[in-house]
């Protein structure tokens, strides 16, 4: 059985895996690995790729087959398992680690990814960390000043300046509202 790897747009988190997961063994794949924006599957029948991407659009994924497209999903999900999956992004250089990461020269990514978002990566993780930091003011379980660390912030005021001047409040502010406001991490 050949092994076939698809791309795919709109994946964030542990749910989105299990649910491409689940619809590609319904149609008969078998699932060799998955993770963030890409799966591996073998198949005993031939499943058309055309029934593989409207099974994964009900739920709001999609497949990336041009090659400009790819890269800038492999760069978002990279960006995306640092900020919500690390322990601590202290002393982490966002830029090494994309070019570690993906094999390619940083300014090739940042120009790949500004045309197609049009955005700079570092806009894009700024906005990132942002939306990181309203999760974890909500859970409460981190003050202030441990939240900056976490996310990398040299210190409580740069972070707090960051807040506000992309919400518009202050931390303290957001905390306090009652319906918070957050966006969803796919679509940033």
């Amino acid at each position: 059985m050949e092994k076939t790897t698809i791309r795919i747009k709109h994946m964030c988190c542990s749910s989105c895996i299990e649910t491409v997961t689940r619809e590609l063994t319904t149609l008969g794949l078998k699932v060799e690995s998955a993770k963030l924006g890409e799966v591996t599957y073998t198949e005993s029948t031939k499943v058309k790729i055309d029934l593989i991407n409207n099974k994964l659009k009900a739920h709001g994924f999609e497949i990336i087959t041009d090659g400009e497209e790819q890269l800038v999903e492999l760069i978002k999900t990279t960006i995306i398992e640092l900020i919500y999956h690390s322990e601590t992004l202290q002393g982490l250089s966002y830029s090494e680690h994309l070019v570690k990461k993906i094999g390619k020269p940083y300014r090739h990514l940042s120009r790949i990814f500004s045309a197609h978002k049009k955005t700079t990566i570092e806009k894009y993780i700024i906005l990132q960390k942002i939306e990181r930091t309203k999760e974890l003011i909500e859970y409460g379980e981190l003050n202030f000043s441990e939240i900056a660390y976490q996310l990398g912030y040299k210190n409580l005021q740069h972070l707090s300046t960051r807040f506000k001047a992309v919400t518009g409040i202050s931390m303290t502010s957001y905390k306090e509202i009652k319906n918070k406001k957050r966006n969803f991490i796919n679509e940033i």
